[in-house]
This record gives C-alpha cells, structure tokens and sequence, in this order.
C-alpha cells in the first residue's frame, strides 16, 4: 500500500487530518503495531536520476514503512511502481506500490509506501522505480546509514549546541540555517538544543509517529519543548538510530545517528589512519568510476542498453519486449505517455 501526499492535500495533512479518498488514506501515519526494532530502521537511500527526471530520497522509518522525501517524477512510462530488490543487480523485484504514472509531474511531494503482507526490510536493500514493462529502472537507490553527505558516518565532534529556530512551511525544522539536516551525536557526550519554534513540540524520538508516539525520553530532559531548552545526555545504551519530529507536524522530522565516542578515528594513531584512507580512497575512486553512465531516457532504455554478445535466447527475449512495448504504448493516449 502506498500513500500519496500531494501539494493540493498536503496543508490538510501537515494539520494531522486524515481524509480517505477512493480507499487511499491520505496521512503519513505508521500503520499500529509495527515496530521500530530493525537496525536498519533510519537508513536513507538516495535515487539515482536514469530516467523519466526521478529523484528523491527514500527512509525506513519503522521495520514496515517506508517514506519517499522531495520525491520528482515527471510522471510518464508503461507502468511504473515502487519496487523493492535484495541487491543492486535489481533481479526478482517486488511490487510496493500501484501504478504511479499521471498527467502532471511530481514535483517535491512524499509518498508513504507500507510493505505488504509477507514482505520485509530483507526485501528490500534496493528501492526502484521501476518500469515493469520494460524491466528497467528510472532511478533506485540502496539504503545505507545516514551520513553527513561527505560519506562519513560519523563526523567528529564541531559542537554540542543545536540551533533550532523556526520553521520552514510547516515540513521542516530549521536548525543552524539548514532545513531538517541530518544530525550526528556520540554516546557519553551531552548536546544542547535551544528550541525556538512556537507550536511546533520538538520531540526526540525512537520511532516516528503522531504526537507522542515513538519519544525517547532516556537522557532527554524537557523533550518536546516549543520554547527552551532540551538537553540530550546520550546514554551509553542508546540505539544507533534516533529521529526528532514535531509533535504536530509529521513530516517536520530528521535523523538523529548515534555513535560510539571513537568511532571517528581521532586521536593517536594519526599517521596510521592517513595511509589507510589513501588507499581507500583510491579504491573506492576507481570502483566508482567503472560502469558509470546515464540510461537512456524511457522504457526504451531496456532494448537499447542490451549488447549484441549476449546469449541468443536473451536477444530473442528482447525483440519481444520490442513487440510488448509497441503495443502496450498504443493502448495509451498522449497524456499517460
């Protein structure tokens, strides 16, 4: 099941309505009872743009949800879904979602998808949309800890005071001039937000959800203040994991990564860690490098990306993808296209 929260919707969403429309629930809710206990709950993946303009970034907010952010599509292709796979070769996808093609673009909206029955996070290393006619993706993305966008899982200790001082369309916190950024905190080290956004409870949590749901209140003192200061004492316990949310507004949230004291390498050692990371990086640098390269755009990418090595019973399999694809493309008008 998917939830679309879209521009014409989304002012009655962030007010915490729940309205049902043709059997679509339009609130990004978790569904009760599902559980916040897998470790890979708060890793991000972030969509690659092969196709059709597709981008965004996917959450695991809980062990049966997953939460599409800044989400753009234009909206075309021959059947186009969410879809789950174990590894980046993208082989025995699953479905997660009904059909997301329409007339007008997405632009910047968030899709809640629920996995259905039977399928778990295991399922699902890889999210895709995907053209299932075709077999080929428009853009996908493995999850992977949240990091603080140079790699890095833990960056070292700058500060121990945040800055949270208002708020931006009623879907993000600001803080220290960012819009709902990533955070990164160590266990045993205490960190100060100083909260200044008036009607918007600013919640440490473990799980997100509506109000109260989810909060983390172990070493937190004045959790979900609107104005003051929350304290964070990071326990030496604390779960890798960790969101803040408004407890008004569910889509004004952000991970928080917790991290053990040491786990950035500072300290003695210096020299032995700078020639690791040279050779790391070169590695790294040339394994990026190879296979590199945008996908032609359309449902057409799966005939043209086929070599003509490949085994004879391949080749045959793609000329009646052709066949599939010319038919299936005239039972559409322009406007789905």
């Amino acid at each position: 099941m998917m939830t679309r929260i879209s521009p014409p919707f989304r002012r009655f969403f962030l007010a915490g309505v729940l309205l049902l429309v043709s059997g679509v629930s339009w609130g990004a809710v978790s569904p009760e009872g599902c559980a916040a206990s897998d470790p890979r709950v708060g890793h991000e993946a972030n969509f690659s743009t092969r196709a059709h303009g597709v981008m965004g970034k996917a959450s695991i907010i809980d062990d049966c949800t997953i939460l599409i952010e800044n989400f753009n599509y234009d909206g075309g292709g021959i059947d186009v879904r969410v879809y789950g796979f174990q590894d980046e070769q993208l082989n025995n996808g699953i479905s997660l979602s009904e059909d997301l093609r329409r007339s007008t673009p997405y632009a910047d909206e968030m899709l809640m998808v629920s996995l259905p029955g039977g399928v778990t996070l295991d399922d699902v290393a890889v999210v895709s949309i995907w053209c299932v006619e075709a077999g080929v993706s428009f853009g996908e993305g493995a999850f992977a800890p949240a990091t603080n966008g140079e790699g890095e899982l833990c960056p070292p200790v700058t500060t121990t005071t945040f800055n949270v001082t208002g708020v931006r369309n009623l879907t993000d916190f600001i803080i220290d001039g960012q819009n709902d950024p990533a955070l990164f905190v160590r266990r045993g080290l205490t960190y100060t937000f100083n909260v200044s956004t008036l009607g918007h409870p600013f919640n440490i949590k473990s799980q997100l959800g509506s109000g109260s749901t989810g909060r983390f209140n172990n070493g937190v003192t004045n959790n979900a203040a609107q104005q003051g200061t929350v304290t964070f004492e990071v326990p030496l316990d604390a779960p890798d994991n960790l969101f803040y949310q408004c407890g008004v507004h569910f889509s004004m949230n952000g991970t928080i990564t917790v991290c053990d004291q040491d786990s950035s390498g500072e300290g003695e050692g210096e020299g032995e860690g700078e020639g690791e990371g040279e050779g790391e990086g070169e590695g790294e640098g040339e394994g990026e490098g190879e296979g590199e390269g945008e996908m032609p755009d359309g449902c057409a990418a799966y005939l043209q990306a086929k070599t003509p090595w490949q085994p004879l019973g391949d080749l045959l399999l793609t000329f009646l993808g052709l066949a599939v694809l010319v038919a299936s493309r005239n039972r559409f008008s322009s406007g789905d296209r």
